[in-house]
């Protein structure tokens, strides 16, 4: 695919800066994720960690080998990742959604309600790809479980954000109970669309 042509092009002539390897690195991961590629996840991860063992500092690095060891099943690394993200940009969409995968793996009490929490606050932020009614399970299988779940299903379904609700934005980047926050969102308590 696409990736795939953009990586052999750019690896030949590539000089060893952070920036190649950052671009380097997210290639392979478009290769792996979106052309079915999985043995390009490795080297999304050397190349990702080539890019921050020169400059630590581009948050895209982090949240993209989070992504990458999330995708891996590596999830000690890839909650590391995605929690330094976080703290460096507290009030990123997709932080937010990363965040939302990783609880959405874990099979810990509370999990179900901090993913949906995790994918309000994305929502809110301008990360929306995932609630697209084109969006396919196949993409996330980290949400397949959800695909019943009348919470997510809502969440999915309104393309445009209420102004109350954008205005929210950067308060959903802190951790809050869904049934509050959905509550300060509609002045209303429980779910606008009923239990």
């Amino acid at each position: 695919g696409e990736p795939a042509r953009l990586f052999t092009q750019i690896a030949p002539t590539a000089a060893d800066t952070a920036e190649e390897h950052l671009l380097r690195g997210l290639l392979a991961w478009f290769d792996a994720e979106f052309d079915g590629h999985p043995e390009q996840l490795s080297e999304a991860i050397a190349e990702l960690d080539a890019s921050l063992a020169l400059d630590p500092q581009p948050v895209v690095a982090y949240v993209m080998r989070g992504a990458v060891h999330l995708r891996m099943g590596h999830l000690r690394q890839a909650e590391r990742d995605i929690a330094i993200a976080a703290e460096a940009a507290p009030h990123c969409g997709i932080v937010a959604f990363y965040q939302a995968l990783l609880f959405a793996c874990r099979n810990e009490r509370g999990s179900r309600e901090a993913t949906l929490d995790r994918l309000l606050a994305a929502r809110a932020l301008g990360c929306t790809f995932w609630s697209l009614r084109t969006w396919s399970p196949e993409a996330y299988p980290e949400l397949r479980a959800f695909l019943d779940d009348p919470k997510f299903n809502f969440l999915r379904g309104h393309k445009i954000l209420p102004a109350r609700m954008m205005k929210l934005g950067h308060q959903l980047a802190e951790t809050r109970p869904l049934e509050a926050l959905l509550a300060a969102i509609t002045r209303k308590p429980g779910w606008p669309m009923g239990d």
